[in-house]
């Protein structure tokens, strides 16, 4: 099992969300005043429902982790309300809406840049209180990583998976979750990481099993740095303990292991891979710079 050794200090995963909140020109220019109204809407009333059982409404005036502070209303006025953070129960948050708009900004491939402000905007709001969000109000920041990843910011995938980690009990999203946080690390060119965490990877990995994940970050480091020998044994692993069952990142390591084959000068194996591959219903993966 991948060990989450990298997890980003508070000031860290402040700084990239703050960074990574700053549009760009163009974002500005089309977007701006839509993003600060989201703003000030998620910074509206909070729910703040207590283990004694009440239940207080207000807009937060601070937390620290430690201690909320909330204003409530109260007759004509207001008054001001601290809390411990163990006597909160659970946090409802305000702008649940902006949850529908981002599906279907999320299923418009042209507005990815929108998609990925509003995501920014959501995490900011509700991550501090991630500790209060039962299973599936955590599944936000597992939608954010992976959008985040396959969307050039790997970065701040790798930030958000390592925020989420604590929380998640179940073996098959964390195996999941660590698969993601490998190929993010490989993706962010943290290339040194990622081989570690490939390797590591492949020690607890079945070579008959769903996913060729860590074969295949590694054929690709090996063949970056020309070591196509290497890199067409290390792509041919899971290739050859592969059923007909389906297997993820298959398709990447036949595809290196053909590429490897031929500037190994190897043509014969290439051609007979490459054969193998179409026979199968393999496709070319697309979106790989070293493979086009």
């Amino acid at each position: 099992m991948i060990r989450l050794r990298h997890s980003l200090p508070l000031a860290l995963y402040c700084l990239l969300v703050g960074l990574s909140a700053v549009p760009s020109p163009a974002q500005a220019q089309e977007a701006s005043l839509d993003l600060r109204q989201i703003e000030r809407d998620l910074e509206g009333k909070y729910g703040i429902q207590l283990k004694n059982g009440s239940r207080q409404i207000g807009r937060v005036v601070a937390w620290d982790g430690k201690t909320l502070r909330l204003e409530v209303e109260l007759g004509g006025g207001s008054a001001e309300m601290q809390f411990a953070a163990d006597e909160i129960r659970d946090v409802a948050f305000p702008g649940e809406e902006y949850l529908m708009r981002l599906n279907r900004l999320v299923d418009d491939p042209e507005r990815t840049k929108d998609a990925l402000a509003l995501f920014r905007a959501l995490y900011k709001q509700r991550g501090p209180y991630i500790e209060y969000l039962d299973a599936n109000e955590l599944n936000f920041f597992d939608r954010y990583a992976r959008y985040a990843m396959n969307n050039g910011e790997p970065l701040m995938a790798v930030s958000i998976i390592n925020v989420l980690r604590p929380h998640i009990e179940d073996e098959a999203r964390i195996r999941s979750l660590e698969d993601a946080l490998l190929l993010s690390f490989f993706l962010a060119g943290m290339r040194e990481e990622a081989e570690t965490q490939a390797r590591e990877w492949i020690e607890a990995a079945d070579p008959a099993g769903s996913s060729a994940l860590g074969w295949r970050i590694l054929a690709e480091i090996h063949f970056q740095e020309e070591r196509y020998e290497t890199a067409l044994w290390t792509a041919l692993y899971p290739v050859t303990f592969s059923t007909q069952m389906p297997m993820e990142h298959l398709d990447t390591c036949y595809a290196f292991a053909v590429a490897a084959a031929g500037l190994d000068r190897q043509p014969e194996v290439q051609v007979r891979l490459y054969r193998e591959m179409l026979d199968r219903g393999l496709s070319w993966p697309a979106k790989i710079p070293a493979l086009d």
